[in-house]
């Protein structure tokens, strides 16, 4: 796979991994808020990718992140 073609077609992310990368966010959060907080913590670009195919809702916490990951991987 060319590099170019990674860049338009991530992979997605686990919902383990997801976690991993939004470890001390403050919760209730949209999904605004947890795309920023991916983004200012480098998250790798499959968890970025994945944050941003979720529902855009308020998440009340971390198990709602990672249902809303099932939903989409």
């Amino acid at each position: 796979m060319a590099e170019n073609e990674f860049m338009s077609n991530p992979a997605h992310a686990s919902a383990a991994k997801i976690q991993e990368h939004l470890a001390g966010v403050a919760y209730p959060a949209t999904k605004q808020t947890l795309q920023d907080y991916a983004t200012n913590n480098d998250a790798p670009l499959d968890v970025r990718h994945t944050l941003e195919i979720i529902a855009d809702e308020e998440y009340e916490g971390p198990a709602d992140v990672s249902r809303a990951v099932g939903a989409v991987v």
